[in-house]
């Protein structure tokens, strides 16, 4: 192999790593967005739960 291939080779080796890399960390960013808007959610019902049961008591 010549070193003409040997570095395109090269060169679309590291390429697709640092592209698989960036589509991963995307990925692993919108799995994150999503989990913290579930506990945002899961707080919120929480909340509401526990105000319910402190409308509840007063009555």
């Amino acid at each position: 192999m010549d070193d003409k291939n040997k570095n395109y080779l090269q060169n679309s080796f590291q390429s697709g790593y640092q592209q698989g890399f960036t589509d991963g960390y995307r990925q692993g960013q919108e799995l994150l967005k999503l989990q913290i808007l579930e506990r945002m959610r899961d707080q919120e019902l929480i909340i509401k739960l526990l105000s319910s049961i402190k409308t509840q008591e007063k009555l």
